[in-house]
């Protein structure tokens, strides 16, 4: 049933809906990336708690140590752990994990026709149902994923303390550390979020590997063609420094753009897959199309960019020196 107006009430009502018929799958999906999060957490604790131990008996028998214990003894006493640098980059890995899971379930009452129907006699547009489902996806996800974090956090401290209580400098790391890093990966975590939702509008059987085996090629593709550019103007290109802020503002609006590009596209393939089976002759296919063919020119003049708008820089390595 498609209606043609947008009604914040009827919004709401389709939202906490369909958030109560999806938590327990979000539920499993939370335990599954629990599990996975504490052994890697707790394997990096174990790890660098083995060294800190080790520096300690060889401190203990006057033996010479590898690390800096001083140091390691002044941040231990102000809280601060130093596995929370390689914990915050898991978890932002992590984080895109799941978030490429989430998204790859968009569609999927489309694999099951009792489901389906039941789905699209909801009184609600299409409209409704796009964001309702976006935005159902996006929270259900951040709140379930950092929650399986912290308790993937608190495992690793548990474990790690009682393994080496002769190094107990494991700290929970606090909620607003590195969080640039953490800003990054939830930018991150919402354009894959995007672009396995859209992803899901071609595929209903395991739209996910599909999602992803089609965009490793197309990523393979896009490098190679980077590379291929780049080799090209060798040795020059690689004298070039642009500056670190010029790059984050390109990854920053590329990871803008496919965001709002997928979603834009999934809600038009959305409203035409609901009856129909997926199909790849359609406006959304070919702006897709259009959309690579941006990205592989981008590939090929950005080199030249670099080479001609930024200084040169000598480096003292050799093998960086023109031939």
């Amino acid at each position: 049933m498609h209606t043609t107006h947008f009604k914040l009430a009827r919004f709401w009502a389709f939202i906490r809906k369909d958030s109560r018929e999806a938590f327990p799958s979000y539920l499993r999906l939370g335990i599954v990336f629990y599990m996975l999060m504490s052994v890697v957490f707790t394997w990096y604790g174990l790890i660098s708690r083995y060294h800190i131990a080790n520096d300690l008996e060889a401190v203990r028998h006057g033996q010479p140590h590898t690390s800096h214990m001083a140091d390691l003894m002044e941040k231990a006493a102000q809280g601060i752990d130093e596995a929370w640098i390689g914990i915050s980059l898991f978890s932002g890995v992590f984080l895109c994990l799941f978030m490429i899971f989430a998204g790859g379930q968009f569609m999927k009452e489309s694999r099951d026709k009792r489901a389906l129907a039941a789905y699209l006699c909801l009184p609600v547009s299409n409209l409704e149902r796009y964001l309702g489902s976006g935005l159902r996806i996006l929270l259900l996800s951040v709140v379930t994923f950092y929650c399986a974090a912290g308790l993937a956090e608190l495992t690793r401290v548990g474990i790690t303390r009682l393994t080496f209580p002769e190094a107990a400098f494991s700290f929970v790391m606090p909620y607003d550390y590195e969080t640039d890093t953490k800003v990054l990966a939830l930018i991150m975590g919402t354009g894959f979020q995007s672009l396995f939702m859209f992803g899901s509008t071609y595929w209903r059987k395991n739209p996910t590997l599909k999602t992803l085996t089609v965009c490793l090629l197309l990523t393979f593709f896009l490098c190679a063609t980077y590379a291929l550019t780049s080799e090209s103007l060798q040795p020059e290109y690689f004298h070039r420094d642009p500056p670190a802020t010029w790059g984050n503002a390109w990854i920053l609006y590329i990871l803008i753009s496919v965001t709002l590009l997928t979603n834009v596209l999934a809600y038009i393939r959305m409203k035409h897959c609901g009856l129909m089976p997926p199909s790849w002759k359609d406006k959304a296919t070919l702006v897709l199309l259009a959309a690579i063919l941006v990205a592989v020119a981008l590939c090929i003049y950005m080199p030249h960019y670099i080479v001609r708008h930024f200084p040169y820089v000598q480096y003292p390595n050799h093998f960086f020196q023109p031939s």
